[in-house]
C-alpha cells in the first residue's frame, strides 16, 4: 500500500510539472490552427531568418543525427566550412534536436511548427521545476507563471529564429542548480556544485555567446545574494562553490569551446565587431545611452505585465523585509535595465547587436515571473478572504469577451506598422497592469490575477506567433519576404538535381538565397553560417563574386571561376545566363532550368607553388583570373583582358563581363542586361544588393561590342577559346575522388614546375594531410583553395579534418571530469579558498555593477541634462 501510494504521488507530481508545458503547447498550436499555418493550413511559419538560415540548418542537423554529415564540418556551404563556431552559436548540440530522429528529412519544413511547440513545452516544464523548489507557491500559481515563461515576449520575438529558444529552454535548470549551490542544498548522487558545473558546461557548449551572457547574470545575482541573503559565516564557502563550479563548467566545455574560440578569432564576424577598436567601441556604447528605436525590445515584457503588478505589490506589502526586498529589486533590475538603456544592453552583448532584439530576453522573463510567483504565493497565503466563485466567473467571461474583441480589431485592421501596433500594445498593457495592481495590491485577489494573465498570454500569442499582420523594418527587406523554402523544395522535386558534396551547383539569380545547398544536398559556393573569414569574403570579391554582410553569394564570377570552384551545374529562372553554348540544358520545371556546364576542370589541379603566396582581395578581377590561369598552364598567356572604354571588338569567342560604376539599365548592342536580385528577378539597375560583382553580359564571337548606360564602369572579355583548350587538356582525367563526412582522398599528377595540388576547398589549419603515406602540411591558397605539396607522377592524397584546438580542449575536459569525480569522492574542505573567495566575489561584483550600470546611467543623466540646456 505504501509503495502504491508513493507511486500515485509521483504520477501526481509529474502531472503538475508537465501541465504548464501542455497548456503552452495547446495555446501555441491553437494559434497555428486559427491562422491556418502549416501543417494546419497553407500559411507559412518561416519568416525572417527562419526561411533564410534556420530551416536549412535543421536539415544539416538532421544529416548529422543520421550519420550523413559531421557536426564539425560541412562540404555544402562556403566551399567547405569548419562548423564548430556555427554549431556553438546555432544550437546544433541541443538535446531537443533528437526530435529530428523521429521524422523523415522531407517533412522537416512542415514539422517546424511542432519543433517550435516542443521548445515552448520544455521551457514551461523546466520553469516549473525551478519554481517547485525555489518558490513557496501552490500548484496553480506555479502552473500559471511557468506557462507564462513558455509564452513570454522572448519566444514571441524570437520564434522565427527557433534555435535561439534552446537556451531559454535550459536556463531555468541552470538557475535551479545555482539556487541549490548558493543555498547549500544537495542534489541526489552529485553535489550541487557538480550539478551546476555540468549544466553550465552544457550551456557553454550549446552557445558560448549566450552562455557567457548567462554568466553575467549569474555573477550579478549571486553577488547580490551573497551580500543580502547569505549568512556571513557561509559567504566564503558559498563564493568558493560558485567559483569552482564556474571554472568547472568552462573546463568541461573546453573540448568544444577551444576550437570555437580558435575559429571565431579568424572569422569575419569578429573582425566586423572589432573594426572600430576598443576605445571607439566604448565610446559607441556610452553614446547609445537611451532606448533605441527598434520597438521589439519593449515586447520582452509581454507575458509579464500582470507579473510586474504582483512584484510591485509584493515589494510594498513586504517592504519591512529590507534585505529580501532589495534583493528582488536588484534581481529584476539587472536584466530589465537592458530595455530602457541601450548602452547596458550593448555591454551585456559585448558591444554587438546595436538596435537589435535582446538576445538574452529570456532572463528578463525569468526574473519577472519567478519574482512574481514568489510574491503571489505569499500574498495568496496571507490573504484573509477567499475569492468568490461568482467574481471569478464574471471576470473570466469579461476576459473572454475582451480577447475576442481585441483579436477581431487586430485582424480587421489593415496591416499594422510596428510602431502603431506597439503603441496599441502599450495601451493594452497599461490597462492590464493597473487592473492587476488593483486586484493584487489592494484586493489581494490572486486567483483573479491568473485570469488576467490568461488574457495577456492568449492575446500576445495570437499576435506574435506565425503569420504577422504587421510590418517592421526587417520585413520590408526583400530578402525577408521571399518564400525560399517552398521555392527550393519545389525545385528539388521538379528538377533532377543529383546529390553531391563536391560537384557544386550555382544559382546566379540568388532566388534560392544562400543556404539552399543543405536542402538539395548539393554543394555550392554560397553559405551563411557566420563562419567565413574576412579573407574568404574578400577573395570571392576578387574573383568578381558577390558577398552580403557575412554571406558568400552565388551571383557574380565567371565561367573560369566556376570551373575553378568545381561548379558543374546551374539552376536559374533567368535564362539569359545559360541560353548559350557554354551550357547544356538538362531539365525545366516551373520556370526554372537546370543546366550542365560545358567548361569543367578536375577537382584537383597541379599548379605552381608560387600561387600559395597570392593575395587577391584587392586585385583587379582580370589580374586574379590571369594569375590563376598562368599558374595552371605554366605560361604567360592571358585568359581575361580589360576593354578600353565601353566600345570594343571581340576577336574569337569571348564572354563579356561588366563591373563597377552604376546604371539604371545596361544595354549591350541595344539589348538590356538583367541584374536579378532577391525580390526582383527583372531588375536591371546596377549595382544590386545581391548582384554587385561581375555581371555577365553575353557571349560574342568576332563582332563589335557597344555598351550603353554604365557610368564609370569596367568591361572585361574572358577568352572562351583559351578556357576550352584548358578544359580539353584535362578531359578523361581519373582522380578517384572520394569524400567522407570530414575526410577526402584523390589522386593527382604532379611535375617539377607544378608540384602543388590545389583543390577548391577553403583552407583550414585543422586539415591533416598524407601524400603517398607521408605527412604533409597543407597551405592556404588565396583563401578559397587548399594547396598540398606533391611530387612528380601520380600522388595519392588523403585529408582528414579535426578542428584546431579540439584535442587540447578534449584533454582539458577529460581532466576536469576526473577532478570533479575526485572532489565528489573526497568531499574535501577548502578553508583557504573560502577565506579568499568571499571578498574576491564582492570586489568583482562591485566592479561589474560600476562598469555595467553606474557609469552608463550617469552618462545617460548627463546627456539628458546637456540636451535640455539652451
Amino acid at each position: 500500500m505504501a509503495l502504491q501510494k508513493k507511486g500515485g504521488e509521483l504520477w501526481k507530481t509529474a502531472g503538475w510539472i508537465l501541465l504548464p508545458g501542455f497548456i503552452a503547447l495547446f495555446l501555441f498550436l491553437s494559434v497555428m490552427v486559427l491562422k491556418g499555418i502549416m501543417p494546419f493550413g497553407p500559411n507559412r511559419l518561416d519568416y525572417y531568418d527562419m526561411g533564410q538560415q534556420n530551416v536549412p540548418l535543421y536539415h544539416h542537423i538532421w544529416d548529422i543525427l543520421h550519420g550523413r554529415s559531421s557536426a564539425v564540418y560541412s562540404w555544402y556551404v562556403n566551399l567547405g566550412q569548419n562548423m564548430v563556431m556555427a554549431s556553438t552559436t546555432q544550437w546544433n548540440l541541443s538535446l531537443l534536436n533528437l526530435f529530428l530522429l523521429l521524422i523523415p528529412r522531407d517533412v522537416i519544413y512542415p514539422a517546424m511548427t511542432f519543433i517550435l511547440g516542443l521548445k515552448l513545452f520544455f521551457m514551461s516544464v523546466h520553469m516549473c521545476l525551478f519554481l517547485r523548489e525555489a518558490v513557496p507557491a501552490d500548484h496553480s500559481l506555479r502552473t500559471a507563471f511557468s506557462t507564462a515563461y513558455g509564452l513570454c515576449g522572448y519566444t514571441l520575438t524570437h520564434s522565427t529564429v527557433p534555435e535561439n529558444l534552446d537556451m531559454a529552454v535550459y536556463f531555468p535548470l541552470l538557475m535551479l542548480f545555482l539556487y541549490r549551490m548558493l543555498s547549500g542544498r544537495k542534489t541526489r548522487h552529485i553535489s550541487s556544485t557538480g550539478a551546476y558545473a555540468l549544466c553550465l558546461g552544457y550551456l557553454l557548449v550549446l552557445s558560448y555567446y549566450t552562455g557567457c551572457i548567462n554568466l553575467i547574470f549569474v555573477l550579478l545575482s549571486s553577488g547580490a545574494y551573497l551580500l543580502l541573503l547569505c549568512e556571513k559565516e557561509k559567504q566564503g564557502a558559498t563564493a568558493s562553490r560558485l567559483g569552482l563550479g564556474t571554472m568547472g563548467g568552462f573546463a568541461l566545455a573546453s573540448f568544444w569551446l577551444l576550437p570555437a574560440v580558435r575559429q571565431m578569432s579568424n572569422s569575419a564576424r569578429l573582425s566586423d565587431n572589432q573594426a572600430m577598436g576598443l576605445m571607439e567601441t566604448v565610446k559607441m556604447i556610452l553614446r547609445a545611452i537611451g532606448t533605441d528605436q527598434y520597438y521589439i525590445k519593449g515586447w520582452q515584457l509581454s507575458g509579464a505585465v500582470a507579473a510586474m503588478a504582483v512584484i510591485l505589490s509584493g515589494l510594498w506589502i513586504y517592504r519591512k523585509e529590507k534585505r529580501q526586498t532589495l534583493f528582488i529589486m536588484l534581481f529584476c533590475f539587472f536584466p530589465c535595465a537592458m530595455i530602457p538603456f541601450e548602452s547596458i544592453d550593448l555591454i551585456w552583448h559585448a558591444g554587438t547587436y546595436t538596435q537589435y532584439p535582446i538576445r538574452c530576453g529570456y532572463i528578463i522573463a525569468f526574473v519577472l515571473l519567478s519574482s512574481a510567483a514568489y510574491y503571489a504565493g505569499r500574498i495568496k497565503e496571507d490573504a484573509t478572504e477567499r475569492t468568490p466563485a461568482g467574481l471569478l466567473a464574471a471576470l473570466g467571461l469579461a476576459a473572454a469577451l475582451a480577447l475576442i474583441g481585441l483579436l477581431t480589431i487586430y485582424r480587421l485592421h489593415d496591416v499594422w506598422p510596428v510602431e502603431l501596433l506597439f503603441r496599441a500594445w502599450i495601451l493594452f498593457a497599461t490597462v492590464l497592469f493597473l487592473l492587476s495592481l488593483f486586484l493584487c495590491g489592494i484586493r489581494r485577489r490572486i486567483p483573479c490575477l491568473m485570469i488576467l494573465m490568461a488574457l495577456e498570454l492568449c492575446t500576445a500569442s495570437y499576435i506574435g506567433f506565425g503569420d504577422p499582420h504587421f510590418s517592421d523594418r526587417f520585413f520590408e527587406e526583400p530578402q525577408q519576404k521571399t518564400a525560399y523554402i517552398p521555392t527550393v523544395n519545389a525545385i528539388r522535386k521538379g528538377l533532377p538535381i543529383p546529390k553531391d558534396r563536391l560537384d557544386r551547383i550555382k544559382n546566379p539569380d540568388t532566388s534560392m538565397n544562400v543556404d539552399y545547398s543543405w536542402l538539395v544536398e548539393r554543394a555550392s559556393v554560397s553559405g551563411w553560417c557566420h563562419t567565413a573569414t574576412a579573407g574568404q569574403l574578400s577573395a570571392l570579391r576578387g574573383f568578381g563574386g558577390n558577398t552580403d554582410f557575412l554571406r558568400m553569394l552565388d551571383s557574380g564570377g565567371t565561367l573560369f571561376s566556376d570551373a575553378l570552384f568545381h561548379v558543374t551545374q546551374t539552376v536559374t529562372c533567368e535564362p539569359f545566363y545559360c541560353e548559350n553554348e557554354s551550357y547544356r540544358r538538362s531539365a525545366m520545371s516551373d520556370g526554372y532550368g537546370l543546366y550542365d556546364h560545358v567548361y569543367r576542370l578536375p577537382f584537383a589541379m597541379a599548379v605552381s607553388p608560387e600561387l600559395s603566396a597570392a593575395e587577391i582581395g584587392d586585385k583587379d578581377p582580370a589580374d586574379v583570373h590571369n594569375l590563376f590561369f598562368q599558374a595552371m598552364t605554366g605560361t604567360d598567356s592571358l585568359i581575361m583582358e580589360r576593354m578600353e572604354g565601353m566600345q570594343g571588338m571581340a576577336s574569337g569567342k569571348k564572354a563579356l563581363y561588366l563591373f563597377g560604376g552604376k546604371a539604371d539599365c545596361i544595354r549591350v548592342n541595344g539589348k538590356p542586361v538583367p541584374v536579378p536580385t532577391i525580390g526582383d528577378m527583372d531588375n536591371t539597375a546596377y549595382p544590386a544588393n545581391f548582384n554587385h560583382g561581375l555581371v555577365f553580359a553575353g557571349i560574342f564571337q568576332d563582332e563589335e561590342i557597344g555598351i550603353e548606360g554604365l557610368e564609370k564602369g569596367k568591361a572585361y572579355l574572358l577568352d572562351l577559346n583559351a578556357l576550352e583548350r584548358l578544359c580539353e587538356k584535362y578531359q578523361g582525367m581519373e582522380q578517384r575522388v572520394k569524400e567522407g563526412n570530414r575526410s577526402l582522398s584523390f589522386t593527382v599528377e604532379g611535375d617539377p614546375e607544378r608540384n602543388l595540388a590545389m583543390i577548391p576547398v577553403c583552407y583550414n589549419p585543422g586539415f591533416k594531410v598524407m601524400v603517398n603515406g607521408e605527412k604533409k602540411e597543407a597551405v592556404n591558397v588565396a583563401e578559397l583553395f587548399t594547396g598540398i605539396p606533391i611530387g612528380e607522377g601520380e600522388n595519392r592524397v588523403e585529408i582528414s579534418f579535426l578542428p584546431e584546438g579540439m584535442q587540447t580542449g578534449a584533454l582539458i575536459s577529460l581532466l576536469s571530469v576526473l577532478i570533479l569525480f575526485f572532489c565528489e569522492w573526497r568531499k574535501a574542505g577548502h578553508a583557504l579558498l573560502d577565506r579568499i573567495a568571499g571578498p574576491l566575489l564582492k570586489a568583482v561584483w562591485g566592479m561589474s555593477v560600476l562598469l555595467i550600470y553606474v557609469i552608463p546611467i550617469i552618462a545617460f543623466i548627463i546627456h539628458e541634462i546637456v540636451k535640455h540646456i539652451p
